[in-house]
């Protein structure tokens, strides 16, 4: 039985880090050599490794878990890893009244900038900034029995962790999507999205 020699190292198609994203790396990427890779994998993959050995540590995801009050979610979770959840216009309608001055904040500062990044149109909320808006956000998943549902899922009970919102303008999106052309970019206008991440106890 003998075994192959030594293989020449591939080349790494890729550079990192990208600090925001991809869209300018074609202006960077003569000046990235063999050195910059390697010093740049140096730093990503501890971090990567650290996030992924915390993701391997988590219980598997319960598929034979039952919520009666919400049944119809949770299987198409268990079944798919999705589950989408609707609210109603007039909570709809309170939230963004809610999410209105920091969407402003946000904008005021993609304004002033003369060339804002995609990433700066994007802010997390501390309770302490919008209380009303985490109440009336965890009230409404509670009702919809995303916490019940989510928990049921995770085996272990899950709460309202963070909220953000993102600003997304026509500027923002041409510089950040250039390619989408502009039309896409006049259909985007002005959007405001409230995203939120769920926790519990470690």
């Amino acid at each position: 039985m003998s075994l192959p020699g030594p293989r020449a190292e591939p080349p790494l198609p890729f550079a990192l880090p990208a600090p925001d994203g991809l869209s300018g790396l074609s202006q960077t990427a003569n000046g990235i050599d063999r050195c910059a890779r390697m010093a740049a994998l140096d730093a990503f993959l501890p971090a990567f490794h650290g996030r992924y050995e915390k993701w391997l540590s988590q219980p598997e995801p319960d598929y034979e878990a039952r919520c009666l009050r919400f049944e119809g979610p949770l299987r198409r979770l268990q079944e798919s890893g999705v589950a989408t959840f609707k609210s109603d216009p007039q909570t709809r309608a309170e939230l963004r009244a809610l999410a209105s001055p920091s969407a402003q904040s946000i904008e005021q500062g993609l304004a002033a900038h003369p060339c804002p990044r995609f990433r700066d149109g994007q802010k997390l909320l501390e309770w302490s900034e919008q209380p009303a808006l985490y109440r009336q956000i965890g009230a409404m998943l509670e009702r919809a029995g995303v916490f019940d549902v989510a928990s049921a899922y995770a085996r272990r009970l899950l709460r309202l962790k963070s909220i953000a919102i993102q600003v997304n303008t026509a500027r923002t999106t041409k510089l950040r999507y250039g390619g989408i052309g502009r039309q896409a970019c006049r259909k985007s206008g002005r959007r405001t999205c409230i995203s939120t991440a769920l926790s519990g106890p470690t």
